[in-house]
């Protein structure tokens, strides 16, 4: 059951952590589901936020998904949940927050999610996968002359995986400054009305 709920009564809101708080108003108040917050090391180790009727759940507040990093000290990179090897989130909830409204526009398996709205196929799922774990906690440098050389030659091996209207994207600007670099991919739609609220 996805949810909708345009106005939230801010008693419902925890300072500092509207999204979580608003999950767990839904889970236990309008759905009637089980919740129990993950610890500190189940989010860092294993990537789940929280159990929602003891299903291990990855929430997520941003169109984007973000695959891997590159720490700029190390030149490493890591390849970041749901596709790590010790990923133990089994189902995404995706939440919209505009402002004071609030959407859940996903709940459910990461995979199917991945491969309905990303992928061309499972099986490009599956070796997309396969591609970045091949470079989790390598030095890039070993291989390339430059972080940014790594991040564009992957940006070229893995857009074939993808459908026509996604596209993957590394933080470009400010890259000096920048400790890490993350790469993401996103659905072309979502990246332009992404890119109109920062103008705004």
């Amino acid at each position: 059951m996805l949810k909708k709920i345009d106005k939230f009564d801010q008693k419902h809101i925890d300072k500092g952590n509207i999204g979580e708080s608003f999950i767990k108003w839904y889970c236990v108040e309008a759905a009637n589901y089980t919740y129990k917050k993950s610890s500190l090391d189940e989010n860092i180790y294993s990537g789940v936020d929280a159990y929602i009727e003891s299903i291990p759940t990855d929430i997520k507040n941003t169109k984007s998904i973000f695959f891997g990093r590159v720490y700029k000290k190390t030149n490493k990179f890591f390849v970041r949940h749901p596709f790590r090897t010790e990923t133990k989130a089994i189902d995404y909830l995706i939440l919209n927050v505009e402002e004071n409204k609030f959407e859940i526009t996903y709940h459910g398996n990461i995979e199917s999610y991945l491969t309905t709205n990303f992928f061309k196929s499972q099986e490009h799922y599956f070796e997309f996968k396969k591609h970045i774990l091949n470079f989790d906690q390598k030095n890039v440098l070993d291989t390339y002359i430059s972080i940014e050389q790594f991040l564009y030659r992957l940006k070229m091996d893995i857009q074939s995986f993808f459908k026509d209207d996604v596209i993957v994207k590394y933080s470009e600007t400010n890259f000096e400054r920048n400790e890490e670099i993350s790469i993401r991919f996103i659905k072309k739609t979502d990246f332009e009305t992404e890119k109109l609220k920062r103008r705004s």
